[in-house]
């Protein structure tokens, strides 16, 4: 993330020739600007994938325990890990879908179409 920073950083300066300075912060900022109020369910997915402490996760799981206990409703063991496993699968799910590109189409001397099995390597996927 750093180079990518630094990279931007460095293209929006040589972009504008010298005649303002552009500083990483100022990058943020403009990306945070551009950005909706509010994040996509495949962000929350992917700050899930990335930031989650299992450690915090059963923290969680007790605390909602602690809760039902508080509150006098019956809550088992099974039924609180049904609900950290619905969690878990939203994560996992979201990781099992990719979209490809579809084939290109390339012409042959009589003009009929034949697909290729030709596609751009993506190094981030």
């Amino acid at each position: 993330m750093k180079e990518k920073l630094n990279l931007l950083t460095n293209l929006a300066n040589e972009s504008l020739n010298g005649m303002a300075t552009i500083s990483k912060s100022d990058v943020v900022n403009m990306i945070l600007e551009l950005h909706s109020n509010e994040l996509t369910k495949l962000e929350v997915d992917l700050l899930r994938k990335t930031h989650l402490d299992i450690f915090k996760h059963l923290s969680w799981l007790q605390a909602q325990a602690k809760l039902a206990k508080e509150r006098g409703d019956d809550l088992s063991l099974s039924e609180l890990m049904k609900k950290s496993n619905e969690f878990m699968a939203e994560e996992s799910s979201s990781q099992s879908v990719k979209t490809r590109k579809p084939r290109k189409k390339k012409l042959l001397g009589n003009s009929e179409p034949v697909e290729t099995s030709e596609r751009k390597s993506n190094s981030s996927e």
